[in-house]
């Protein structure tokens, strides 16, 4: 319950972020309506149809996907407003009609840890990476994909900050972060401590209700998702962690600031909340089984039997507990 508390009451004071929209084209396939129309990599979408792109904008929500109806794009490059119209074509690789443009969001900085690399170098919330190693960036996912590939291999940032242009070298420093693939596992990669942009927009109570319910459901989806996983094999126990790693993950919550802290603090309480429904004593999840026991057969477990359970489910948790510090020591040194 202190979970679902705390995400509506969050979302209630700060808002929900809502991040840019994907309106920096990444890449233009060959052969395609839009590069026909010459729109090119790096052009940023301004307006679509005369409708601008707000925050959380999708491109395929503003084009009517249908033969022989085209759509006007206004967008800007180097500086200058251009105006052009394409029509989708039919793709039998995609099985729809498509204009053949791929978008990001842009390389813009939300949240920036204090402490992190990033910080130290100077670079603030509302900063815009130009270019790394020399080479210009348009979007976030390509800032995201070049720190993540090069773990402490120092690498030279630009950016625009409050209308000046500065550079530093960084040194992304080694991060947790999932694997891809069938099976879950824990991968060391590159952060340099930055986030995506993103807007606050302030809702109704009402809202917050409903926005926290559904964080809440979603969070435990996902908890459940991956125990499943961690039961079948398909996670490592990598991905397990204990008080060593929930310290450190807590520090760095505050260090990201308080929104990121909340969601932790929620998400350590839906764990504390599941686990304390494991069948074995003195978790509740041991009590009622007792009581689920008692009401089948109309039997009330005794006092020896109950110090059995007790005695047994408290090998267990020891057990458990020590597993996980050796899981936490190893994952902290490896």
């Amino acid at each position: 319950m202190l979970a679902l508390v705390l995400y509506i009451l969050s979302i209630w004071i700060q808002g929900i972020f809502v991040r840019d929209s994907d309106n920096v084209i990444s890449s233009v396939v060959d052969g395609s309506p839009a590069q026909e129309a010459g729109l090119e990599r790096g052009d940023v979408i301004l307006e679509i149809n005369g409708r601008e792109l707000e925050g959380g904008s999708l491109i395929s929500d503003m084009v009517t996907y249908e033969e022989n109806v085209s759509a006007t794009f206004k967008v800007l490059r180097n500086g200058d407003t251009l105006g052009v119209s394409m029509t989708p074509r039919w793709n039998e690789e995609a099985g729809r009609l498509v204009l053949g443009i791929h978008s990001a969001s842009p390389a813009r900085i939300g949240d920036v840890k204090k402490d992190s690399p990033a910080y130290k170098a100077g670079i603030r919330s509302g900063a815009r990476i130009a270019a790394i190693n020399d080479t210009t960036v348009y979007t976030y996912l390509e800032v995201a994909e070049k720190i993540y590939a090069r773990n402490g291999i120092p690498m030279k940032f630009t950016w625009e900050q409050d209308g000046k242009v500065q550079s530093a070298v960084i040194s992304p420093v080694s991060m947790d972060a999932p694997s891809e693939g069938e099976k879950l596992d824990v991968v060391k990669v590159g952060a340099i401590g930055i986030g995506e942009y993103y807007e606050k927009v302030g809702v109704s109570f009402g809202k917050a209700v409903v926005y926290g319910s559904r964080a809440f459901y979603n969070l435990f989806e996902a908890i459940m998702d991956f125990l499943g996983k961690l039961v079948t094999g398909k996670a490592t126990v990598r991905a397990v962690g204990g008080p060593i790693r929930v310290g450190v993950m807590a520090g760095d919550m505050a260090r990201w600031g308080f929104s990121y802290l909340i969601n932790f603090l929620a998400f350590f309480s839906m764990n504390l909340a599941i686990f304390n429904l494991l069948p074995i004593l003195p978790f509740d999840g041991g009590h009622f089984v007792l009581f689920l026991f008692e009401a089948v057969t109309g039997i009330k477990p005794g006092a020896k039997l109950q110090n059995i359970m007790m005695q047994a489910g408290f090998i267990l948790l020891v057990a458990l507990m020590a597993g996980i510090l050796f899981l936490d020591l190893f994952n902290l040194f490896r």
